[in-house]
């Protein structure tokens, strides 16, 4: 039994493969090159509230390679740079964002919480706002390089994702990702020229293809694989992980890596990119190493 599905498994990624085009986000680096590319997760935040204009803004000057934010959508139909399903960890406010309003967003203190555990929040109350994707993509030069989360399992998102990286120019110098497969084939299937990175169940496949002997086997319209050096128990990321990856062609970003020891660890295991929140500890460590 168990045989037949893996068999349909294999057949539905080969069936359902279209390439995925080259993308002018990677700069001409190839997988494996030694280019590591410094991702500041949500612009990093372990130097400032993460996903908000200071902090992408901070690790932009930083000289951070890319931004890393996270995207969902409000009530209206606004996309809003935010991780949480509700606000309540990080801000003032209550709820869920799917069912507020952009304005009913933007009224709240981004900063109110961060970091978590600080009994005086250093940036509460300093005006600090949930952006627009919009903005964030328009607050930035036309060189700058973003790395986007869809956290939503909708395609509307999507959709709308594609449209404002369309208008803002920004289609090929953005790598989107999701974890779910659905707004990920939305996207793919609205911006055939953006690059994305695998989905959850791609990566799952890669992993069960290259360690059962047969890497050839393996598709996904994808350029990278972005995993975490373990998941649930399991060793996702490790030596035999990037040389298969590198040899199909695929870039190979970790997350979230925040130690001088865990960065220097992944540098030397030959990563394309580190997911970091201390995006000025990832570029001086990369620079020693060089």
């Amino acid at each position: 039994m168990v045989a037949p599905l893996v068999a349909a498994w294999i057949a539905w990624g080969w069936l359902s493969f279209v390439p995925a085009p080259p993308s002018a986000y990677f700069d001409g680096s190839a997988p494996g090159d030694g280019s590591v590319r410094v991702i500041a997760h949500q612009g990093g935040d372990g130097l400032l509230p993460g996903n908000t204009l200071p902090a992408l803004a901070r690790a932009h000057d930083l000289g951070a390679d890319v931004l890393e934010f996270d995207v969902r959508a409000t009530a209206d139909g606004e996309l809003v740079a935010f991780h949480d399903a509700t606000v309540d960890r990080t801000s003032d406010g209550t709820g869920s964002v799917a069912t507020m309003s952009f304005a009913a967003i933007q009224a709240l203190d981004a900063a109110h919480h961060w970091p978590g555990g600080t009994r005086r929040p250093p940036h509460r109350g300093a005006g600090i706002r949930v952006p627009a994707v919009r903005d964030v993509l328009a607050a930035f030069p036309s060189s700058t390089r973003f790395n986007l989360e869809l956290k939503v399992d909708a395609e509307a998102p999507a959709v709308a994702l594609c449209r404002l990286l369309r208008e803002g120019a920004a289609a090929g110098r953005a790598l989107v990702a999701s974890m779910h497969d659905r707004p990920m084939a939305a996207f793919r299937a609205a911006c055939p020229e953006g690059a994305t990175s695998a989905t959850a169940s791609e990566v799952r496949r890669f992993l069960v293809l290259t360690r059962l002997g047969l890497r050839g086997l393996f598709r996904a319209r994808a350029l990278a694989l972005q995993v975490p050096r373990r998941a649930g128990g399991i060793q996702v990321l490790d030596a035999d992980f990037v040389a298969d990856a590198h040899a199909l062609g695929l870039h190979v970003d970790v997350w979230t890596v925040n130690t001088r020891e865990e960065l220097r660890e992944m540098l030397a295991l030959g990563v394309d990119g580190v997911i970091t929140d201390r995006p000025a500890l990832a570029l001086a460590v990369r620079a020693s190493m060089r």
